[in-house]
């Protein structure tokens, strides 16, 4: 995924796909690396926090990914599960953020 972000810098492809950065930076996709990392450091396997969350290893697999089909109370259940702090998820939206913000291209700069 790296090398398609170096891609997506690349003016042919940001006039075919323009929405191309927003799916990189979704919040699904930051939910679910920090889900992911959380759930690592615990020492748990899928299938492990799907029975202790009630949901499917399918569901924790899509959700890991970074699926965007995923509920707000999903990602609630699996944040007060893995003991995930409020202050973790906003500075990594933050900094996604402040990323997005830094490799949009200045418009004034294309006329």
């Amino acid at each position: 995924m790296a090398n398609l972000r170096k891609l997506n810098h690349n003016k042919i492809l940001n006039e075919k796909y323009p929405d191309i950065e927003a799916n990189f930076y979704s919040m699904g996709f930051i939910f679910g690396k920090i889900i992911l990392k959380h759930r690592i450091r615990k020492r748990l396997t899928q299938v492990q926090l799907a029975v202790q969350s009630g949901f499917t290893p399918k569901t924790i697999y899509r959700v890991e990914k970074g699926n965007n089909n995923i509920r707000m109370d999903t990602y609630a259940t699996l944040f007060k599960l893995l003991d995930v702090d409020l202050n973790e998820i906003i500075e990594a939206l933050n900094e996604k953020k402040a990323e997005m913000e830094y490799h949009q291209p200045n418009a004034d700069l294309q006329r």
